[in-house]
């Protein structure tokens, strides 16, 4: 096993023993040892789902996503979105919108050109969850009913339950009441099928923490 792989692995199980600041000082050791372009933008990439994740810390977060992103076009790795989707969720966790916004749909538009549907579908829900909050909900709904098809497609019930809660939360809002229930009840009979007790407590609640948790682990990125 090269040298790489081993600090990869240790910032795993480190990661999953929630010893975040252990995991972080391994993947500087993985990105010193890496051996192309490729190993050392997944040790960033890596680095910054332990401080978005594990420590919370969306500007830590977000220098490493930029970092990452700007080694990927200077090494022409076809993997910058990867970094933008990150980046952009970070942006608005921050509260810089109308940069995450940018960011987000650059990394849609490339998604879509690469055909990857589940980092699509989860970059449209996030820029529709933020239409939501900032009360265009024409854009918030256009963007969560392409995301639940894209997700629906990539077979992510986890996200796919959050976008049709969020859908139903908008079918509400329009005064469509039985379309609502019954999107409410597709969300939450697949949240039912999920073991993470994130997504199956209080579903439209934590709606926002299952797309940041999911934007920002090794399972989306």
């Amino acid at each position: 096993m090269k040298a790489w792989e081993r600090w990869m692995d240790k910032a795993e199980v480190c990661t999953a023993e929630a010893d975040h600041e252990l995991a972080l000082e391994a993947l500087e050791r993985a990105g010193d040892t890496a051996e192309d372009d490729g190993e050392r933008f997944e040790a960033l990439l890596a680095k910054a789902r332990v401080q978005a994740v594990g420590l919370g810390d969306a500007e830590a977060a977000l220098a490493s996503y930029e970092s990452a992103r700007e080694l990927a076009r200077d090494r022409k790795l076809d993997r910058a979105a990867e970094a933008e989707l990150g980046a952009g969720s970070c942006l608005l966790q921050l509260g810089r919108a109308a940069e995450g916004r940018t960011v987000l749909a650059r990394a849609a538009a490339s998604f879509r050109r690469q055909g990857d549907a589940l980092r699509r579908g989860c970059a449209l829900l996030l820029l529709a969850e933020e239409s939501a909050a900032a009360g265009d909900e024409h854009r918030a709904e256009r963007d969560a009913c392409v995301a639940g098809d894209l997700l629906l497609a990539a077979g992510e019930p986890r996200l796919l339950s959050a976008a049709l809660s969020l859908q139903s939360e908008l079918a509400s809002q329009d005064g469509r009441p039985d379309e609502a229930r019954t999107l409410l009840e597709r969300a939450r009979t697949l949240a039912a099928e999920i073991a993470d007790e994130t997504a199956r407590r209080d579903l439209r609640a934590r709606r926002r923490e299952i797309l940041r948790t999911w934007t920002a682990s090794g399972v989306v990125l």
